[in-house]
């Protein structure tokens, strides 16, 4: 087995936009700099106004929080709203970072990033969502989630924000018992979230103190002479596992050993007497150890920690960190592992030329049936920098032809090949699974009259 450095983002926003003074980098790594193989954000209540879910859907395609993560601020204006919102995308694109995917209901919102070097081991991406608000009609309450196979392994990631306030306990469990009995995937493997090897749950679990335990004041005071562990004892989570015999399918690694992440008031470090403070944010997972013969799975705990430095919300992040054990390429091999690595290779294309269509010749590596190709699978043109896989420029469809030994061929009209550049090809599945992907290869002009043509548009551009 080897290690996979995951880390885990949980932040309520309460529906504000980043601070310019903001740093981010706290997020993002531990204090020892570490590059993590994956990192995940769940973000609950991000504005989800109408005004700003058509700007974040039919203009930019991103939340408020993700969708810059691509800008760097010289881009904008001091005054922009876009330079308001620089936040992780451009510090995670200069580490090697790809976004994977992204699912949102109204406020609720879970991002995984990966590096780049993983991107060909992922397999069976599906997102899947549920609502919880207004009789299941309404998605401000609800959880969103995305799973995965990777390294010959299974992963879901959920992020969800349940009901509110201290007397509505009850409502917390029936919504976390819901998500798991409504909330279903089409992978045969793994048609539930528990059935996954490895499960991470995080998000605004809004669970609070005991009713009538503590007042605001005497919290407060607690917090300050640094005696957190009678809080735990009073936390209704830590109730609810312990002596309800419910939500225990799950578990903190590690007793959260900073102060409540809730209520503050905006722009400082000081709890708002309007509300109790609270264990509101949350990180839990599960691991079903014994789902393979003969091994043994493993996420160890690295930290948990909060980042009170961050004063744009009512809520303070949560982040934890975690070594997840998956199967290396000797393992995979013995244990008979289908398409632990790609099976699509490309023929290395010298170069495309602006004005003709784009010719695509790839081969299947012999041995693989003829079920690991599909009708629908398809291949997408990135520009080399990717740094989402939803930023394809267009797509054609694959090869009808599932015979292995046979160079397959498929086109990309002319049309779409317009900008000179160096750009990749990857093959997805049907199912989602990244099964090739092509090294970088350019797209240039044809002759001396074309080039002319590009030379005078970008002198225009400057202008």
């Amino acid at each position: 087995m080897e290690d996979l450095s995951v880390r885990l983002v949980t932040w309520n926003v309460n529906e504000q936009s980043p601070l310019l003074e903001d740093d981010f980098s706290s997020l993002l790594q531990n204090e020892r700099n570490e590059k993590h193989d994956l990192i995940i954000f769940g973000f609950q209540e991000i504005n989800s106004m109408p005004q700003n879910y058509v700007m974040d859907f039919m203009v930019t395609g991103e939340d408020s929080w993700n969708q810059v993560f691509k800008y760097e601020p010289r881009v904008f204006t001091h005054n922009s709203i876009m330079f308001r919102f620089l936040c992780f995308r451009s510090k995670l694109n200069s580490k090697g970072y790809v976004k994977v995917n992204t699912i949102r209901t109204l406020g609720i919102v879970l991002t995984i990033f990966s590096l780049k070097k993983h991107l060909i081991h992922f397999r069976n991406i599906e997102t899947q969502y549920t609502k919880l608000a207004f009789g299941g009609y309404w998605g401000s309450k609800g959880a969103v989630s995305i799973r995965f196979n990777l390294y010959g392994v299974s992963f879901c990631f959920l992020n969800c924000h349940l009901h509110a306030h201290d007397e509505n306990l009850q409502a917390r469990i029936d919504g976390y018992e819901s998500i798991v009995e409504t909330h279903l995937y089409k992978n045969t493997d793994t048609p539930n979230i528990l059935y996954h090897d490895y499960i991470f749950w995080m998000g605004d679990l809004n669970f609070r103190l005991i009713e009538n335990s503590f007042t605001h004041d005497e919290i407060v005071m607690l917090i300050k002479r640094d005696q957190l562990e009678i809080l735990h004892k009073h936390d209704q989570l830590f109730e609810t596992q312990s002596h309800l015999g419910k939500i225990n399918e799950l578990k903190e690694g590690m007793d959260p050993l900073f102060p409540p992440t809730y209520k503050f008031k905006l722009g400082t470090q000081d709890y708002d007497p309007k509300r109790r403070p609270a264990y509101t944010d949350r990180i839990l997972h599960r691991v079903n150890i014994h789902n393979y013969e003969n091994v043994k799975l493993n996420a160890k705990q690295i930290s948990y920690e909060s980042h009170p430095e961050f004063v744009c919300s009512d809520h303070k992040p949560v982040s934890a960190n975690f070594k997840i054990g998956v199967f290396n390429r000797e393992s995979a091999i013995e244990r008979k592992i289908s398409l632990y690595d790609g099976i699509v290779t490309f023929v290395q294309p010298e170069k495309w030329i602006i004005g003709k269509d784009g010719m695509i010749y790839y081969d299947v590596i012999k041995g693989v049936g003829p079920t690991n190709l599909g009708s629908w699978d398809w291949i997408a043109l990135f520009k080399a920098g990717f740094t989402s896989l939803q930023e394809f420029i267009t797509f054609t469809w694959a090869s009808s032809c599932k015979l292995t030994g046979v160079t397959k061929n498929a086109i990309i009209m002319d049309s779409a090949l317009n900008i000179p550049g160096d750009y990749v090809l990857i093959y997805f599945s049907a199912n989602k699974s990244i099964l090739g992907i092509s090294d970088p290869f350019p797209l240039v002009y044809d002759n001396v009259c074309d080039k002319a043509e590009e030379a005078t548009n970008q002198r225009i551009g400057e202008l």
